[in-house]
């Protein structure tokens, strides 16, 4: 079973995602240059409504320090708690954590493992690497300012402390999403090992560790939170769970030609402007506006499976109803969360003026052919796209046939060959269709 939401968007003049050098990101499709937004920058966006609206649901951190900053502190509460009822103490020194959470971290995350940084399994939204080469002759003077003195010294010892950050051994090389449950599996599991053996607890714990290698591999799934069940995470190692996403996310991109103008602006001095010393600051910053597709398709029994651990097979004997939160989240997010640099001066705010929603089992298929194409801007960009996407679509559903059931909601004041809902009643009756 799977889930479809096509979404038409206008932004004013913003700069809702920018490329290495401070400029709108572009994308050539069909006979012209669009802007685009990335899918990473989408789904950041989305993800931290998500948390907030969703609080109750145990979610997660994408992070280097989840061993030092997660776990050790779990561990050091839950062994004091201990030690306050045994009649012989025996205090924790820093040694010992520090072998047992080499030990955790060696086991859990091999010293090659590496994570995509945004948690999905389909190898998005990398760690940035160091870029070599020259900057781009358009790049922005933002981009091209000076470093201080302070940043130039660290770029030059910028190796030096990078190799000085991981050699604790503990902290990983790359941000790797972990769940608030693993945090306390983990400690727990640290806990029980000084337990077993007050001698050696590190060797007790890799001994615990590689026995319960399945275990922790099966339960970790389900644990690592709210954004690995959506947005998925990467794994190679033995014991930390691979989280396949059921979420995917298109990149956005303008449904007419890429239109764009370089904003120039200079800031004044408040004290020395009546000394006549004129602008403090001058400089120039890209802006665009336009009519934005986007396109994203959950798979459902995937969904389902990340939250509760069971087979993908078995989704429809879960709980529906926490499936169903999420699953109205992430639309409301997908029709009216904004992406956008410069939000002091631009404002970037808007909600979707078209929202189609899709529930079948057939083949997923964009619509972003409908715009093959530009849009043409001597008309309503709005209307003229959104016609040009039913149009499309009603020439798929005489190839192929339709399979899927829509619910469509619009601002748009046109004809529509499907009963025109508010924004909630087409959520909610899409759900409703997913179980039926």
């Amino acid at each position: 079973m799977l889930l479809q939401i096509h979404t038409l968007t206008t932004y004013g003049p913003s700069l809702l995602n920018r490329d290495r050098d401070g400029m709108a990101k572009r994308i050539q499709f069909g006979n012209a240059s669009r802007i685009r937004v990335s899918s990473q920058c989408l789904k950041r966006h989305w993800r931290d409504e998500m948390k907030l609206a969703l609080a109750d649901i145990p979610d997660g951190w994408r992070t280097r320090a989840f061993f030092t900053h997660q776990v050790r502190p779990r561990f050091e509460d839950a062994y004091a708690e201990w030690q306050a009822t045994e009649h012989e103490k025996k205090p924790l020194d820093a040694t010992t954590v520090e072998r047992l959470l080499e030990v955790l971290r060696k086991n859990v995350v091999p010293d090659k493992e590496s994570d995509d940084g945004d948690g999905s399994a389909d190898g998005e939204d990398r760690p940035d690497k160091k870029r070599k080469g020259k900057k781009s002759k358009h790049a922005s003077k933002d981009a091209q300012q000076e470093l201080l003195p302070d940043q130039q010294a660290k770029s030059e010892n910028g190796a030096e402390e990078d190799e000085e950050e991981d050699s604790n051994g503990i902290d990983t090389k790359q941000p790797i999403l972990f769940g608030m449950r693993e945090a306390d599996y983990f400690a727990q599991m640290m806990l029980r090992a000084c337990k077993e053996s007050k001698s050696n607890p590190a060797e007790a714990l890799d001994v615990e560790m590689k026995r319960k290698k399945k275990n922790i591999q099966a339960m970790s799934k389900s644990a690592a939170g709210l954004t690995a069940a959506l947005f998925g995470r990467m794994s190679t190692g033995d014991i930390l769970a691979r989280v396949d996403a059921p979420v995917h996310v298109a990149h956005a991109f303008t449904t007419h030609e890429a239109n764009t103008v370089w904003d120039y602006f200079a800031v004044v001095d408040d004290i020395l402007k009546e000394k006549g010393s004129g602008a403090a600051h001058i400089n120039e910053t890209e802006l665009g506006s336009g009519t934005y597709y986007g396109y994203v398709v959950v798979d459902i029994p995937l969904l389902l499976s990340n939250m509760t651990g069971c087979l993908p097979s078995a989704w429809r004997g879960q709980d529906r109803q926490m499936a169903m939160r999420v699953l109205g989240e992430l639309i409301r997010c997908v029709t009216s969360k904004s992406p956008g640099a410069k939000k002091g001066s631009t404002a970037p705010y808007a909600v979707s003026d078209f929202t189609l929603i899709e529930v079948g089992k057939a083949q997923p298929r964009a619509l972003a052919n409908s715009f093959l194409e530009a849009v043409s801007c001597n008309e309503d960009v709005r209307v003229e796209s959104a016609r040009r996407l039913l149009k499309y679509m009603d020439r798929l559903d005489r190839a192929y046939g339709m399979e899927a059931k829509r619910f469509l909601s619009t601002s748009l004041e046109m004809d529509v060959p499907i009963i025109n809902e508010s924004r909630q009643d087409a959520i909610d009756h899409a759900l409703d269709a997913i179980w039926i």
